[in-house]
């Protein structure tokens, strides 16, 4: 157990010590290592998770120190210094580093910036705690998704935001028409009168749609009491 102690201790001293991409690579692997080290000698869900938090935190930090060595100029994007994928450099001055010079994958870094966008370094604390009072373990794939789930949501919030009025209106009435004529479908699909119980969530809604289509036909359910 001081093996497993003193590997989370080294992780945690090399996630404060973080400063460069490099750092933070040197951090996450002293994580998994104390994480591996942990389920291996069935110490628990809390020693794996502190391993977990701290490999997730300095995951976080790795996409944070590549942006800001890219902001600096010291490190390479596709617009800036040559495409920061293959390790090829487009420049004949000396030209900054690539991710490939620097050990890390595209992949690796879009991950990172996933779970960075999407929690801030006490929410793993957090998620961590949680999961040890549980008695569950935290998985980095977990957070990635659920990182990957906020990202999708901030998208189509962002997308809504772009739609005019009409458009939107145009999209809450074709989801409300799909509940609607799923709702009529089910009903329809029993192949007998519909009982007034099983109607009546439908009948105000369908009531006001009538109103709406100014005495327009509209759909009608026979209805047996």
């Amino acid at each position: 157990m001081s093996t497993d102690v003193s590997r989370l201790s080294a992780a945690a001293q090399a996630l404060v010590a973080i400063e460069t991409p490099q750092d933070a690579l040197d951090a996450m692997n002293l994580a998994d290592m104390a994480r591996t080290l942990a389920r291996k000698m069935k110490l628990g869900a809390e020693a794996e998770n502190a391993a977990t938090s701290i490999r997730i935190k300095a995951e976080i930090r790795l996409a944070e120190t590549v942006t800001e060595g890219q902001e600096r100029g010291e490190i390479a994007t596709a617009a800036h210094g040559g495409a920061n994928v293959n390790g090829v450099r487009t420049s004949d001055t000396v030209p900054p580093a690539t991710l490939a010079d620097i050990g890390v994958t595209r992949q690796r870094l879009s991950e990172a910036r996933d779970i960075a966008a999407a929690f801030t370094l006490p929410a793993i604390d957090g998620m961590a705690a949680d999961a040890s009072e549980r008695d569950t373990t935290l998985t980095r794939a977990a957070v990635l998704r659920e990182a990957r789930h906020e990202a999708s949501e901030r998208f189509d919030q962002m997308a809504d935001g772009l739609l005019d009025q009409t458009t939107k209106d145009r999209h809450a009435i074709d989801r409300a028409a799909a509940d609607l004529h799923g709702a009529l479908a089910a009903l329809e699909s029993l192949g007998r009168p519909v009982r007034e119980a099983e109607a009546a969530p439908l009948l105000p809604t369908m009531h006001r749609l009538q109103q709406k289509l100014h005495g327009n036909r509209s759909a009608r359910l026979e209805v047996v009491s």
